[in-house]
Parts: structure tokens; sequence; C-alpha cells
């Protein structure tokens, strides 16, 4: 990894428009990365690494034009697999569905290919999103969440718990603050 997996999206943006980075360099590392730890993680469902090689290709070739699409431009996304990517394995987490394939991307995934996004690959979920199991190989019940940046995902999740860490834990709720003039119209 060559320091930009500490960005996020608005640093490899900014990496992107001035030069610094190039999409094609940071999907490299990102496939790189994926066959180093993957085999350990099974984060992935599946790697549509051709396909993935050919966006950032067009990326790089729309930034040298002057064109960008946005922040998502060139930026390497991994979709869960409870959404279709066409040509990817459909399967929802599920052993019923083995061997089914999508025949089109979902609406999000074609929304993110249009806004330039490089869709990597699959990411493992429980069977149909529904509840924790053990059936994926080695054992851990997310292991997409245990994937290749655990601790930006986590620090997310905090963020969006309104400061509580971690996932799955009931009764939280963020406390959206209240102005004085609320606080005096309640009866």
């Amino acid at each position: 990894m060559t320091g930009w997996a500490q960005l996020g999206i608005g640093g490899l943006s900014r990496g992107y428009l001035s030069g610094r980075l190039k999409p094609t360099a940071v999907l490299d590392d990102v496939l790189a990365r994926i066959a180093a730890v993957d085999g350990d993680l099974s984060a992935f469902v599946a790697i549509d690494a051709d396909r993935a090689r050919r966006a950032a290709a067009a990326a790089d070739a729309e930034l040298e034009r002057g064109r960008w699409r946005g922040p998502l431009h060139g930026v390497p996304i991994a979709v869960k697999e409870l959404f279709d990517v066409a040509h990817l394995p459909a399967t929802y987490g599920s052993q019923a569905l083995a061997g089914a394939v999508a025949a089109a991307d979902a609406e999000v995934v074609s929304r993110l290919r249009r806004a330039g996004a490089v869709i990597v690959g699959l990411t493992r979920s429980h069977e149909f999103g529904w509840g924790i199991t053990t059936q994926h190989p080695g054992g851990d019940p997310q292991p997409a969440a245990s994937g290749l940046h655990q601790r930006r995902v986590e620090r997310r999740l905090r963020r969006h718990r309104g400061g509580r860490a971690g996932p799955g834990r009931s009764g939280q709720r963020h406390r959206w603050p209240t102005s004085s003039a609320a606080h005096r119209n309640r009866g």
C-alpha cells in the first residue's frame, strides 16, 4: 500500500484531481492487498478484477481529458453480495442459490458506476442479510466487517451511531441536539 488507504474518498478524489494518484495504481494496490489477505479472511465472494481494471483505466483516461464525474470517480468500491452486480454470483449469501449469476447491475450499482466508482467485487453477507451465522469459511459471522478496512469501517459505524462503538447494541439512538425554543414550546 502506498499510503492512499488512509485518505478516504475525499483524499482519493483530491489525489486524482491533482495527478498525485491514479485510479489504476490505487486499484492495483487494492487487488494486491485482497490477494495477500483474503485467503485468511474470506471477506470476498467474488473479485471482478478484469472489469475493475477496465473501469480504472477509463477513469484515468477521463481525468487526463479533464473529465471528473464527482467524488467517486476512480474510487474502488466493494459491494455487499446482497446487491446484484452483473456477471457475478447472485446468491445473497445462501447456498440454496448456488450457481445463480446476476444478469444486470442493481440500480444502486448502476448509479455507483455512473458516478465513476470502480466496482472491485462482492463481499460476503449473512444469508439474505438475516442474522448471525457461521456459514462462511473461517467461521467469522461477519467476514466483510473483519476485512481489509476494519478500522475505517469501525470508525464510520461509531460516528453513525452517535459516538458509541459497535453495531448490534440494541436501544442506542443518536440524540439530536434540540434548540432552546423546542424546549420552551413543549407542553
